[in-house]
């Protein structure tokens, strides 16, 4: 398993706006992101988001913008 300090925290993710979490989920489903549950053992845990994938994809976003 990967190490999880390459992930984000539910802090970190709350902390972005709603425009860029709406961008993760997507980027996640389009399997873009990659993520983990908080709870290893939990089918229906919260996902924890690669910090640096996302970070990329909010560097994308914004040099798309300009």
């Amino acid at each position: 398993m990967a190490d999880d300090r390459e992930y984000m925290t539910p802090r970190e993710f709350s902390a972005l706006t709603s425009d860029a979490q709406h961008a993760v989920w997507d980027a996640h489903a389009k399997r873009r992101v990659e993520a983990i549950r908080t709870s290893a053992g939990s089918a229906n845990g919260m996902l924890r988001y690669h910090r640096g994938q996302v970070l990329a994809l909010l560097r994308e976003a914004e040099e798309r913008r300009g």
